[in-house]
C-alpha cells in the first residue's frame, strides 16, 4: 500500500529520486550563477538536475524524457 510518505521518495516518475528540498540546498551553491546582463535564465535548474539524475539513473535518452513542464527539453 503507498503512503504519502512513500509517495514523497518516489518522487514525481517513479523513480524515487527526485530532489527533495535538503538535497537541493547542498547542490545549489555549486550551480553557476546567471550571467550579468542578456537574457535572464529561463530553465528551472532544479528540474534540469531532476532531469539529468534521472537520464543517468535510468540509461535512457533525453528524448525519452517526459515532456514538459515535466523536465526541461531545451
Amino acid at each position: 500500500m503507498w503512503t504519502p510518505q512513500d509517495r514523497r521518495l518516489v518522487g514525481d516518475y517513479g523513480a524515487g529520486q527526485a530532489l527533495n528540498d535538503d538535497r537541493y540546498r547542498l547542490i545549489e551553491p555549486l550551480l553557476p550563477a546567471p550571467k550579468p546582463g542578456g537574457r535572464p535564465r529561463s530553465t528551472n535548474m532544479r528540474r534540469l538536475l531532476d532531469a539529468l539524475f534521472y537520464v543517468v539513473r535510468t540509461g535512457c535518452q533525453w528524448r525519452h524524457l517526459p515532456s514538459p513542464p515535466a523536465f526541461p527539453l531545451g
